[in-house]
């Protein structure tokens, strides 16, 4: 087998459960206001609209503004849509997201191999 000198690989949805993470938090929201939409509708309504951006950026080479302005955008949309008032510090507390179980494990071990450089290419590090 041939020795691996580089390993790169995206964050959202690889490394950090993006549907795992913002589900739950969605179903306590819609609760909690008491929402006449079902989280599973509204999830989907968000995660539509997500694509779309991404396509829409694509197709009009815009360039990659970063996942968390995409996902802003896009939560905006779903939001608006539905007459629901938007949140910008609940949004902060949404986007902590959880690492899928195994990745604690799989990144140990890969650090046995590896030196790590992380970067992240749009969104400035707060």
């Amino acid at each position: 087998m041939k020795e691996f000198k580089t390993l790169t690989f995206d964050l959202f949805g690889t490394v950090l459960d993006i549907a795992g993470s913002l589900h739950p938090f969605i179903e306590k929201f819609v609760e909690a206001k008491n929402l006449e939409i079902a989280s599973d509708q509204l999830w989907t309504q968000w995660r539509d609209r997500q694509r779309l951006e991404q396509f829409r950026d694509t197709m009009m080479m815009l360039g990659h503004c970063g996942y968390l302005e995409v996902v802003r955008r896009a939560l905006k949309y779903a939001l608006d849509k539905n007459k629901i008032k938007t949140f910008s510090e609940e949004f902060d507390r949404l986007m902590l997201l959880n690492a899928f179980p195994e990745v604690e494990a799989a990144l140990t071990r890969l650090n046995e191999r590896f030196i790590w450089l992380c970067c992240q290419m749009v969104n400035p590090i707060t």
